[in-house]
């Protein structure tokens, strides 16, 4: 399939480790008095905080997001924040930025240069952009930073709704892709079967940051382009894919 119909979402593919870097330098190209002024922050460090961040590093490069409001990453969060200015110098140094969204509670790794970025196929677009959707649809039910409940039956029912096709999501796409959303810590399955239309699904604020759109207005617009689409035929069973618009429209390069 073409691009038309794809989107870059600010989410990191998990490259080599040269990619990882960032693409504009590495580490070794970086002044010798910022590598020091890091080793000396290092060096009041216990052996403890050291494996921390070394960790914390590594999950920021391959989730993209940590979540003060998702359990797990709760202690994470709060090591972040007392060590954020090492985390940014590091990352700074490698060609990332490292973003507190202080509304969200979010912490997000970026890569300024637009590269390491997730390919979405159309099918995961519109899973993507109708998450997001039911998210700010009900968001005035919890505090801004907290997430929010869904079942995968709504996400096939705005599906529906758009008449792209006359059909609902593939099970095992919507499955597959939900746990690709899960992995960088967007949504979070309650339970096992993903092929249960009353599966929970908890959806994290990290969803508001990784398409870069300063209102949901936009991402209403484009699904309502879509729906306009599968009307007319764009995008019934045998209408071809790169008709429709693609994702790209939402602003996802920050």
């Amino acid at each position: 399939m073409s691009d038309v119909g794809k989107s870059d979402l600010d989410m990191n593919d998990e490259g080599n480790s040269d990619e990882r870097l960032g693409a504009d330098h590495t580490i070794g190209e970086v002044g010798q008095p910022e590598v020091g002024r890091l080793e000396r922050t290092f060096a009041g460090w216990s052996e403890r905080e050291r494996r921390e961040f070394r960790r914390l590093v590594n999950k920021l490069l391959a989730k993209n997001f940590i979540v003060r409001h998702k359990e797990q990453d709760r202690q994470d969060f709060f090591f972040v924040k007392r060590r954020e200015e090492a985390f940014r110098s590091f990352f700074d140094l490698a060609g990332w930025t490292l973003r507190l969204d202080p509304v969200h509670d979010v912490y997000q790794l970026i890569n300024p240069t637009g590269g390491n970025r997730r390919r979405f196929s159309l099918e995961e677009s519109l899973i993507f952009l109708i998450v997001r959707l039911l998210f700010e649809q009900r968001r005035h039910e919890v505090n801004l930073a907290d997430a929010v409940m869904i079942k995968v039956a709504d996400i096939q029912d705005v599906y529906l709704s758009l008449r792209i096709r006359e059909r609902p999501l593939d099970k095992t796409s919507l499955q597959n892709f939900i746990r690709v959303l899960r992995d960088y810590s967007l949504v979070e399955p309650l339970d096992s079967d993903l092929s249960d239309p009353d599966t929970r699904i908890v959806v994290y604020p990290s969803i508001m940051l990784a398409v870069d759109t300063e209102d949901i207005q936009s991402a209403a617009s484009l699904l309502e382009r879509y729906r306009k689409n599968g009307e007319n035929g764009a995008g019934g069973d045998d209408g071809p894919e790169e008709e429709m618009p693609a994702v790209d429209e939402l602003g996802a390069d920050s």
